[in-house]
């Protein structure tokens, strides 16, 4: 199947939740905070015609109140919820959060900063491609014109408040790369008790697993084998060998790409069309939480939560991120999921990770054992 993927959250996932905070990092100095390295993001938004960066989006009408997690939003595809976008060094890539709306759009990303007092700083800020910044209501920054990024090209003055502010940046695309990087630096005041975090989002949803045991793969016709039982799923022995179409198989490592899927057709080139593999990962929960588990598949899938099948999708499919929203329960501790993936033809991916519902999912982690 084609591999698609679209970043759709119900907003009754979503709900307000603990901090979870940088203030615990060490700045980088007096006179320059770090890259701010996690937002809140929401979008895609229509920028035809270049009308998104004077187009007034749900966020932005909102914005004066601070960020409402549980918001919905009009968008181009439907409704736009908030999701966790991960800065790597400083700079927040649009282009894996929305991956089928990559031109001609734009989208909103929130951080709140934390002041030590009341004091006037600059923003540092670069884009790509035209960005506008706004600081507890108030637009702070403008810049309209397509360009690509470069760090720190920009700046605008900041007046923080004591305690918590808001600022919320609106990034617009028009093709290429899609791309932000903000700090704050010295102006009158020096920086290295601001901190950052992405305030009520927290606990809203976790990444994406990035690391998986994987195996595989075995001859599966999808018409008539979708209830057949396979040894793995007969017994979850992560030291096991199984024969696989004359050959051994054990149990491998594998990394997701930097859409968040785990491409099989990669991990197993030789023999990807009427087949099934496995994967499995440990996910440990502080305490208890109940939440959705968000999947996505090409093709079919089962999914196997502590022993018990949560998840079951006979169809030919594409990928499309958290297509399967199912309720779940993580006991304290930890929990361990198995989910075999099916393959008819063509692309062959699956996708995780985790959303709110009543209980915050800070501290939920994802690992693999060492092989």
């Amino acid at each position: 199947m084609k591999h698609t993927s679209a970043l759709r959250i119900a907003g009754l996932l979503l709900g307000a939740a603990l901090t979870l905070s940088l203030a615990g990092r060490a700045r980088a100095d007096a006179d320059a905070t770090p890259y701010v390295d996690q937002w809140a993001v929401c979008g895609p938004f229509d920028n035809t015609d270049a009308k998104g960066f004077d187009a007034v989006y749900g966020p932005e009408k909102d914005m004066a109140k601070g960020i409402d997690v549980a918001a919905q939003y009009d968008c181009v595809e439907g409704k736009a919820s908030w999701q966790l976008g991960k800065a790597a060094d400083g700079v927040l890539d649009f282009l894996p959060l929305f991956p089928n709306h990559t031109e001609n759009v734009c989208a909103y990303a929130y951080c709140l900063v934390k002041a030590p007092k009341d004091m006037t700083v600059n923003l540092s800020i670069g884009s790509d491609d035209g960005a506008k910044a706004f600081l507890n209501g108030k637009q702070v920054y403008a810049h309209a014109e397509d360009r690509g990024l470069t760090k720190d090209e920009d700046t605008a003055d900041l007046a923080l408040k004591a305690g918590d502010n808001n600022l919320l940046v609106k990034v617009v695309q028009v093709g290429g790369a899609w791309a932000l990087a903000v700090r704050l630096t010295k102006k009158t005041d020096p920086v290295d008790q601001i901190t950052f975090s992405v305030g009520p989002a927290a606990g809203l949803i976790t990444p994406f697993v990035t690391d998986w045991l994987v195996v595989g793969p075995w001859d599966y016709n999808d018409d008539n084998d979708f209830d057949k039982v396979l040894d793995p799923e007969k017994k979850l022995d992560l030291d096991a060998s199984y024969d696989v179409g004359g050959a051994k198989a054990k149990w491998t490592p594998a990394k997701v790409g930097d859409n968040g899927a785990l491409n099989f057709v990669d991990i197993f080139p030789d023999k990807h069309e009427n087949t099934a593999c496995f994967t499995y990962v440990t996910i440990t929960a502080p305490k208890a939480v109940s939440c959705k588990m968000l999947l996505g598949s090409d093709d079919g899938v089962k999914a196997w939560l502590n022993g018990d099948l949560v998840d079951s999708q006979h169809v030919a499919r594409g990928l499309t991120v958290d297509q399967d929203a199912v309720d779940v329960k993580l006991k304290a501790g930890e929990n361990k999921l198995l989910v075999k993936v099916l393959q008819i033809g063509g692309d062959w991916a699956l996708c995780v990770r985790f959303a709110k519902t009543s209980d915050s999912l800070e501290g939920v982690t994802f690992s693999i054992p060492k092989k």
